[in-house]
């Protein structure tokens, strides 16, 4: 079994997901704050993957780990938003069922030694979903 190479993209990718219950516990008590925690954990996703390209230290479990992390901080944020009812229920279940699908999706073809990386089109989604996010 080989061994887990802890780049820096890597440690970026880990620490958005670290991120995520300091960002839902802040923002109940500190909206302002919570969102800045947020801010600060969507950043990390621009940074790894620039990180990873600039410096050619592409490692296929952070292909994997980077749109895992991506989707858990999304859902996250929009349980959040649900639960403050700043956000209408039906409007997360679709999202979170469309994150949920896709996923299921790289699954499959990961079984099969299929590795799908994210493409131009789910950045910019990714990224409207942030800024929408914040917005909110």
């Amino acid at each position: 079994m080989g061994t887990l190479k802890l780049n820096l993209p890597t440690i970026l990718t880990l620490s958005r997901i670290v991120l995520i219950p300091v960002f839902v516990l802040t923002v109940y008590m500190r909206p302002f704050w919570g969102a800045l925690i947020f801010g600060i954990a969507s950043l990390t996703d621009f940074l790894d993957g620039y990180l990873a390209r600039r410096s050619g230290d592409i490692t296929k479990f952070g292909i994997i780990l980077d749109p895992i992390a991506d989707k858990f901080l999304i859902i996250s944020a929009l349980i959040v938003l649900v639960d403050m009812a700043r956000l209408p229920a039906w409007i997360a279940i679709t999202i979170i069922a469309r994150e949920f699908l896709v996923t299921g999706l790289r699954v499959v073809a990961l079984s099969k030694d299929i590795v799908i990386a994210a493409e131009l089109g789910g950045k910019i989604k990714t990224t409207a979903q942030i800024i929408a996010i914040l917005c909110l």
